[in-house]
């Protein structure tokens, strides 16, 4: 029989009781990269399809994207539980593989989402990932039209030990290049574990290029440190920032960042479980799915076609 104490013991435990007790639907693990504003969407979509497949829901993750260590310890937990699927978003591109192989070894299906590892897809391992192309050209688009063909561009947050990082940097780089060949970049290769870390490179940025008209900050951190560094410069009115990876939503409603492109979060969460549930009924699956960002602005941000994207109100720097 189930204990009515279960809400008072830690995570792992409550997710043993989880599967181990009869009474309850069978559980899918969902562990993103963290516990940032992105991934708040895709837990939404993620128990939205195991409602209507009748999974319970386990969703944790380290308060950190670079706590490698803890996430690999929450798979291996999870692993061990029994679960009856695995939803992941790898901090690191090489770190995660052993487990995720264990995973599939022990026959638990696993989704990998948000960008992709080096093992192929196929049989129970499946991508719902981002199109990270496309990221690169929403941006270099974003960026051409602001300046109108003609200025300068500084990049930052360029993470090289996320997969597919270096395909949203080259997808950027070629596009301005080709089409907006009057802009210059100049960018910093750097990933940052911290917002104040990336907050340092763009005010170096700042200083090396006074004439600076916009930041492209790849990912939520480093859109936070050209926040922050702007902010302190009183700057956020004369260089824009177009930024990735939906973070900082009442500066974009009050158009002190200009756009960010959002990864479709929630999708991913809701066809990944649903993906899932269809492995565990022998139905074939597609192996691999490009899920299309969405650029925002504070035009578009109240849209119905966006709200399901936007996280609880999440603090702002001050």
């Amino acid at each position: 029989m189930c204990s009515k104490k279960a809400k008072t013991v830690r995570p792992f435990f409550l997710l043993l009781m989880l599967v181990g007790c009869r009474s309850q639907p069978s559980t899918i693990a969902v562990i993103p990269r963290d516990t940032a504003v992105i991934w708040v969407a895709e837990r939404v979509g993620a128990k939205a399809a195991a409602q209507r497949s009748g999974y319970q829901i386990y969703w944790n993750a380290s308060s950190h994207d670079d706590d490698i260590e803890k996430q690999i310890t929450l798979v291996e937990q999870v692993v061990r539980s029994g679960v009856q699927g695995l939803v992941l978003t790898p901090n690191h591109r090489l770190a995660l593989m052993t487990s995720v192989r264990r995973a599939i070894e022990q026959g638990i299906p696993v989704v990998i989402v948000g960008s992709p590892l080096s093992i192929p897809p196929g049989g129970k391992l499946i991508y719902i990932v981002n199109d990270e192309e496309q990221v690169g050209y929403m941006a270099a688009m974003r960026v051409g039209k602001i300046l109108n063909g003609r200025g300068t561009v500084a990049v930052v947050g360029i993470d090289l030990n996320i997969s597919g990082m270096p395909d949203r940097f080259r997808s950027f780089q070629e596009n301005l290049s080709t089409r907006f060949p009057n802009i210059s970049m100049t960018y910093r290769p750097e990933d940052f574990v911290t917002s104040a870390q990336a907050q340092q490179a763009v005010e170096e940025i700042l200083d090396e290029h006074p004439r600076l008209d916009i930041i492209v900050a790849l990912n939520a951190t480093s859109v936070r440190g050209a926040y922050y560094a702007l902010w302190r410069r009183h700057a956020l009115k004369k260089i824009k920032i177009v930024g990735c990876d939906q973070d900082l939503l009442g500066a974009l409603r009050l158009g002190e960042v200009d756009s960010i492109i959002f990864e479709n979060t929630y999708e991913m969460g809701y066809q990944a479980v649903t993906s899932i549930d269809a492995l565990r009924r022998g139905e074939s699956v597609s192996p691999f799915t490009k899920l299309s960002p969405i650029m925002v602005t504070n035009e578009n941000i109240d849209q119905p076609s966006i709200s399901r994207l936007l996280p609880t109100p999440h603090p702002e720097p001050k």
